[in-house]
């Protein structure tokens, strides 16, 4: 158990690094897209050889990065809006029990007062 409390140090980078690989719930999309315009290899496919890594051509990538670097904005206001309309439903689901109340002048209401939990006895003032 001791030697596993000592290893969240070296565990971080690679917990990190996966965080910014995985497409998030309200863009869709990971951090590492969205701040550099294009996705990142992951440790193990730098380590292995792949698929991705054998079809490699630099000229082709070295294109493809600049069209991405100009469609970036678009990219981003596009998982913009995906996040807004993510908030939109959470709020929606999570405002489903609320029911909408009107008060009228007059109306009696329970009113909380800030100092509630200074009050000294039951006779102390309201």
């Amino acid at each position: 158990m001791g030697k596993a409390k000592g290893r969240w140090t070296e565990e971080l980078i690679e917990v990190l690094w996966a965080y910014r690989c995985t497409p998030q719930t309200t863009t869709q999309e990971t951090p590492y897209s969205l701040t550099y315009g294009t996705e990142a290899m992951i440790p193990v496919e730098v380590a292995e050889p792949t698929i991705r890594r054998q079809m490699f051509d630099l000229n082709l990538n070295e294109e493809s990065l600049a069209v991405n670097l100009d469609l970036v904005s678009e990219f981003r206001d596009k998982s913009r809006i995906r996040e807004a309309a993510c908030k939109i439903r959470a709020s929606k689901r999570y405002n489903t029990k609320v029911q909408p109340r009107c008060f009228q002048k007059g109306n009696l209401v329970w009113r909380m007062r800030s100092d509630a939990s200074k009050i000294e006895g039951k006779f102390s003032s309201n």
